[in-house]
């Protein structure tokens, strides 16, 4: 809580487990943006994807999924171990991905 005369403002800070699931997801879009960077793709370029992680990391996949594929213009995205995949760290957790120019 904090009291500045008579305004007092109060912040709830539980991490909900929706809160979790998109901050994972934010990671993983910054993880994507980064390796097409490193990978010397155009802004533009659209993309396919390949994920893999925990079952947490899925879950959170599927429920933001739509925003991963708006956010880095990827036309294909899979849930599947490929070879040669980066990772991208996600709190105590890693995603693992592969994106390929689509």
């Amino acid at each position: 809580m904090l009291n500045e005369g008579t305004l007092t403002v109060g912040l709830d800070t539980e991490i909900t487990p929706e809160l979790s699931k998109e901050g994972d997801v934010r990671d993983l879009v910054r993880g994507i943006q980064q390796l097409r960077k490193e990978s010397g793709l155009e802004v533009t370029d659209r993309i396919a994807l390949t994920l893999g992680g925990s079952a947490r990391l899925k879950e959170a996949w599927e429920a933001f999924g739509d925003y991963v594929a708006s956010e880095t213009l990827a036309k294909k995205m899979v849930w599947a171990d490929a070879e040669g995949a980066s990772e991208i760290e996600a709190g105590e957790e890693k995603w693992r991905v592969k994106i390929e120019k689509a």
